[in-house]
């Protein structure tokens, strides 16, 4: 059933600050390309290109520690985490889902999916039982999901069917997000929409939005939610960002 969604849109380029920033400092250098970041035990993790995987702590940024889960070179554009582990998932084919120990550093894969169309965008835990992670459909057009329940990964069993052109971008992780009652997810390409995932009975409904779309550099890039009632969509079109000044709200 698609609805009008009544969230707050702000098209890329605008940004509010609750402070000024008055500075930055630099905490790592390295010949890395960063998609995703989680923030544990006062250090920021990160995964990224050519297979690496480290942190660095925030009180010491001189103590720092990396590591390659893969000989291959592999690319990162994901990372969560639960209680005792981080999980990453490489985009290339097959996509391998790698869990990460906290307290040793082991690494192994977890579970794989091979389709030729595999490619994650975005991983994100409700909580330490149960987590999300959105792919690029195959060739069905199907809503795609991985999910993390008692320990195991599987595929989410659904029959929602996105638009042909419509997908999700692979950016900085964050384009899913949840409240008490539900999972939530952006879309972009030729249709931008939001999928909302009822999590006592797994039923999806979707949103319209008045974002930009209609090709493949266009629509949500990220979103976040207060309450299951408010949440907030970014996005626009990256290949005109002197275009993207305009922002909508829109309440139901």
């Amino acid at each position: 059933m698609k609805k009008i969604f009544p969230l707050l849109c702000s098209f890329l380029g605008m940004a509010v600050f609750s402070q000024q920033v008055t500075s930055f400092e630099t905490i790592l250098n390295d010949k890395i390309s960063i998609r995703a970041l989680e923030i544990y035990d006062h250090k920021v993790w990160y995964s990224g290109t050519d297979s690496k995987f480290g942190f660095v702590d925030l009180q010491d940024p001189k103590e720092r520690k990396q590591i390659r889960l893969s000989d291959k070179k592999l690319q990162f554009r994901t990372l969560g985490q639960d209680k005792n582990a981080f999980y990453t998932i490489n985009i290339e084919n097959p996509a391998e889902f790698f869990k990460i120990s906290k307290k040793d550093w082991k690494h192994e894969v977890v579970f794989r999916d091979t389709a030729k169309t595999a490619f994650y965008d975005a991983l994100h835990f409700v909580n330490h039982q149960l987590a999300f992670t959105l792919s690029d459909s195959d060739k069905d057009n199907r809503l795609k999901l991985a999910v993390f329940k008692n320990g195991k990964w599987k595929m989410f069993q659904n029959n929602q069917k996105l638009n042909e052109g419509e997908a999700a971008f692979a950016a900085s992780n964050t384009n899913i997000s949840s409240t008490k009652n539900y999972i939530w997810i952006a879309t972009g390409g030729k249709s931008s929409r939001i999928i909302r995932i009822n999590l006592k009975n797994d039923q999806p409904e979707i949103f319209s939005t008045p974002f930009i779309q209609g090709s493949s550099s266009q629509g949500i890039y990220s979103i976040d939610f207060a309450d299951d009632a408010f949440g907030v969509a970014v996005g626009g079109d990256y290949t005109q960002q002197e275009a993207n000044i305009n922002q909508y709200r829109n309440n139901a």
